[in-house]
């Protein structure tokens, strides 16, 4: 299976959202040798388009263009990844629900570069970005950020696409991962899928499914990593007797939660996988639980900042961004490592 990035262009406008799916390779092909006919057979879409692939030039760190794509072609990769530009050259489209023949018409085709060159307000805009560019790249380089690696993108564009997956008892992997939250806070309750028991560890709803939203199935893994993981922490935060639990110092443990996820994703960017600006902490994110400790450690800040505070639920949008800022001076720190994070953040409480 590949991950396939791609922005989708109509004549004179262009999409700034990244779309993200999975290609299924078919039999005898590897990743290095993906060709043009199958990713434009696969592509979630039907109708004219126009394919170009992201490459690198070879003129220094991070400088690439754009390839465009034909048939016989194998596609070329992006830092590992494959990252398109696809322009719709027809007026309609459709979903490709059972990937049919692609219509091609190579009478209508006009490249992007045609079009740039036409216009020069457009070219020279391009080329403003980029001067842009190389020197957000210099100034980056002076200040100790660094650019994500091709392992740490493909794990965010993993994590992307998990927070965009709605969670729903429908789906049999959010069904287990929901039983699992349930035996680490009430082992000895039955599961349901619907009980006010949900509520009383920290969910707004009855049925938990529904209380997610934009955090997605991200939000539902980093629960459950918190109480399988560090279970005397999770319990402590969820038990009715501990003092964050009282009339006057509660807080819904699952709902905060799911706002630290939240958090998190907008501190490393994770709406803009796999375009992420370079920043002082991504070898931390080379290890694949970085953002699962990120989320135990956010936890355990607000923790500490509302019960020092004596914070109310009014307060709790402050207390959020309280939160952010600690976690954003110990990642600012250049952490190389979890652990590192985890001293930095405890040291600076």
């Amino acid at each position: 299976m590949v991950v396939i990035a791609y922005f989708l262009q109509r004549k004179g406008a262009e999409s700034s959202d990244v779309s993200v799916y999975d290609l299924r390779l078919r039999n005898g092909q590897s990743e290095s040798n993906l060709d043009f006919e199958t990713l434009r057979d696969t592509f979630p879409f039907v109708g004219d388009f126009h394919f170009r692939a992201k490459v690198e030039t070879g003129r220094g760190s991070g400088d690439y263009a754009w390839m465009d794509l034909s048939a016989g072609m194998r596609v070329p990769r992006y830092r590992g990844l494959i990252f398109l530009k696809v322009l719709n050259l027809g007026r309609t489209m459709a979903k490709n629900r059972d990937a049919p023949v692609y219509r091609w018409n190579p009478s209508d085709h006009r490249t992007v570069i045609d079009e740039v060159k036409k216009k020069a307000k457009t070219h020279m805009s391009a080329l403003g970005k980029s001067v842009a560019g190389f020197l957000s790249g210099a100034v980056s380089r002076l200040s100790g950020k660094k650019e994500a690696s091709t392992a740490v993108v493909r794990q965010l564009v993993g994590l992307k696409k998990k927070m965009n997956t709605r969670v729903s008892f429908s789906v049999d992997i959010h069904t287990r991962l929901l039983k699992r939250l349930w035996r680490a806070a009430i082992p000895r309750g039955a599961f349901s899928t619907r009980s006010e028991k949900w509520t009383q560890i920290g969910f707004q709803s009855e049925d938990p499914s529904t209380d997610f939203r934009s955090g997605g199935e991200l939000a539902l893994r980093c629960l459950v990593f918190l109480a399988e993981t560090y279970p005397a922490e999770f319990l402590v935060y969820i038990s009715p007797k501990s003092s964050m639990r009282s009339e006057r110092r509660g807080y819904p443990v699952c709902i905060a939660g799911i706002n630290l996820v939240l958090m998190l994703a907008d501190i490393v960017g994770l709406s803009k996988a796999p375009n992420v600006e370079p920043g002082p902490y991504w070898a931390m994110f080379e290890d694949p639980k970085a953002f699962y400790v990120a989320f135990r450690v956010s936890f355990s800040v607000l923790d500490q900042i509302w019960k020092h505070t004596g914070a109310s639920l009014t307060d709790f949008g402050s207390v959020i961004e309280r939160t952010k800022g600690h976690i954003i001076k110990a990642l600012e720190r250049g952490s190389s490592s979890v652990e590192d994070f985890e001293a930095i953040v405890v040291e600076n409480m």
